[in-house]
């Protein structure tokens, strides 16, 4: 399964909601600050290792991506 490496700097885009974030909904704009802190290998190879072990999960790989998965 391929990794999520976030990027550090946000986007011009992604400067203009977190300005809009600053006064409410602080969370949001912290996850995105620091999701690169957040998400490190360790914590990404934990999520790896509770996800691989469902059936979901063997069927993500098995089907091709024609759209979002279907609900069980």
């Amino acid at each position: 399964m391929e990794r999520w490496h976030p990027k550090h700097e946000a986007t011009r885009q992604e400067q203009f909601i977190l300005k809009r974030l600053e006064k409410k909904r602080k969370l949001f704009g912290f996850l995105r600050t620091h999701r690169h802190e957040i998400f490190d290998d360790k914590f990404q190879a934990e999520l790896e290792s509770m996800y691989r072990g469902t059936a979901r999960a063997a069927s993500q790989f098995l089907r091709p991506s024609s759209g979002p998965p279907d609900r069980e």
